[in-house]
């Protein structure tokens, strides 16, 4: 988590960058920042640990439950997702959390404060309706499920996942 906060800030220090992700010279010079500035805090029995934790942060994850999930992604093997994958629908470009194509999966792991008004959920579920028109399927959870039973959300994904035809895993 903190990774990615870090590598977000690089990423506005240098300008920003679009919900796409970054330029590969801004990727290199948001890397090379994040990596000194571990370098600098390691101690050096640590530096390999957090030297492959940089390989894993991005800054386009936007938000701690983000980080959080897609650490337990890794940790349960599955295939790394497209970050703020754009969607486009009849009512414009809708950027998912994770998504595989491939697959026809997409993830949203949402805070309870995004949609805390009856109208907020409503026209939620209107984007979502129209995402899921499109063909794929959308697996959603927030800091409650991650926290009680992390393996369970994971599980969903999985499981949508393999019927998206993932040879090689199984639900």
């Amino acid at each position: 988590m903190l990774g990615d906060e870090v590598a977000r800030r690089i990423a506005a220090s240098l300008g920003g960058f679009p919900r796409g992700g970054l330029a590969e010279r801004d990727r290199r010079r948001m890397t090379r920042g994040l990596e000194a500035a571990v370098a600098a805090a390691a101690t050096a029995r640590t530096l390999g640990r957090i030297e492959s934790m940089v390989r894993l942060v991005d800054p386009r994850r936007e938000s701690a439950l983000e980080s959080l999930s897609f650490g337990h992604m890794v940790r349960c093997g599955l295939p790394r997702p497209e970050l703020q994958f754009p969607v486009q629908t009849e009512e414009g470009t809708r950027f998912a959390d994770f998504a595989w194509p491939q697959f026809g999966v997409i993830g949203e792991a949402d805070g309870e404060v995004k949609y805390s008004s009856r109208r907020q959920n409503w026209q939620e579920k209107r984007r979502e309706d129209r995402v899921r028109r499109l063909g794929y399927r959308i697996v959603r959870w927030g800091w409650a499920d991650l926290r009680s039973d992390p393996d369970a959300v994971m599980l969903m994904l999985r499981s949508e996942l393999v019927r998206g035809g993932l040879a090689g895993l199984r639900a």
